[in-house]
């Protein structure tokens, strides 16, 4: 337990130094602008007196620090970040925060969604592959993965969209059909979590978390079907490889049921690549939900960043990537806490 625990602080602590050092380059960019240059974005458009430009101008930059030393403007920002003040946006005109906790329920949902169909059925498609070596099966799931692997994404998500959608019209975009999405809007709608599969319930409306679901299943099923056909080939190639050691050999040998084998020797040992593996992948979900997102259009994150393609919000586009680094380095601790779980010989290099 205590080599768990140094191993978790460990891995916690070299997560945090990176969230740090690339929120720091960052922050730096943006003091590539002028004092004046970010001052003047938080003016009215209504303010046309030079007089009180510059007076406001002025204001500005002493309520908000520009023209202190980068250290101290970053760590300031780093102090709000935990404290729940982001900065201020003048797009959305409030702090960037609260722009977050508004599209970030949406982005995280699908995620997760994403994450909950590849990891086991990857899993389980690669150990079935791999047991089956040269199968029908095993040919079934090779060629799918491949076909899937050779896709973009973004071509990928048009294709569901015009097969299940255009075509079919079993899975509509956005993230609800019109009336839910008036009604989730009104004081009668309490959003619970943020999660429109679960508020759904809690509100006692099943229909909208049945809608929501319904809208949800063809971006997440584009968002982990590239994931799925990497997990897949990964777990197939380190099942095949340990088929191949003497403990399995000697394992049959004592007339173990083959069955027994593969899930309690073969399958835990290979799940320490197979983890470190699904970590990336999950990763680089975290940049891809927003292709899928764009195209699905689905209200989440990608809502955000969209809208300041044209303005310079720096502190809105500093937040959209301290949330993107915050949701892919937890990614990445989770999948190795559970490395340190399954593999003892991870944690104990700690020592």
């Amino acid at each position: 337990m205590v080599n768990f625990l140094k191993y978790a602080l460990k891995q916690l602590l070299t997560l945090l130094l990176s969230f740090v050092g690339i929120t720091a380059i960052v922050f730096a960019s943006l003091l590539l602008y002028t004092s004046r240059e970010r001052a003047s974005l938080y003016l009215s458009p209504n303010t046309r007196n030079p007089e009180t430009i510059e007076r406001l101008i002025e204001q500005i930059i002493e309520d908000h620090h520009f023209e202190e030393p980068f250290y101290l403007q970053y760590g300031r920002w780093l102090l709000g970040l935990m404290k729940g003040d982001w900065g201020y946006s003048p797009v959305y005109n409030s702090n960037v925060h609260e722009v977050i906790v508004r599209y970030a329920p949406a982005s995280i949902e699908l995620l997760l969604s994403a994450l909950f169909f590849f990891i086991p059925f990857g899993i389980l498609a690669g150990v079935a592959a791999g047991r089956k070596k040269d199968s029908f099966l095993d040919h079934l799931i090779r060629i799918t993965a491949s076909v899937a692997n050779s896709i973009p994404l973004f071509i990928l998500a048009f294709i569901f969209l015009a097969v299940f959608y255009i075509a079919l019209g079993w899975f509509a975009p956005n993230r609800l059909s019109l009336l839910n999405a008036l009604y989730v809007k009104t004081a009668a709608f309490h959003p619970f979590t943020g999660f429109m599969t679960i508020d759904g319930l809690l509100n006692g409306r099943p229909d909208i978390s049945l809608d929501a679901l319904r809208h949800l299943f063809l971006p997440a099923f584009s968002l982990g079907l590239l994931q799925w056909a990497t997990l897949a080939r990964i777990t197939r190639a380190a099942v095949i490889d340990e088929e191949k050691k003497d403990y399995v050999t000697a394992a049959y040998a004592r007339g173990l049921n083959r069955n027994r084998v593969t899930w309690r020797h073969i399958f835990l040992n290979c799940l320490s690549p197979v983890m470190t593996a699904g970590s990336l992948t999950a990763a680089s979900l975290t940049t891809e939900l927003f292709v899928v997102e764009l195209i699905f259009n689905y209200e989440g994150m990608s809502q955000l960043i969209s809208s300041l393609t044209s303005v310079p919000d720096g502190f809105a586009v500093l937040g959209f990537i301290a949330f993107n680094l915050i949701l892919t380095l937890a990614l990445i601790f989770i999948f190795d806490l559970i490395k340190a779980i399954v593999d003892p010989r991870i944690r104990e290099e700690v020592l």
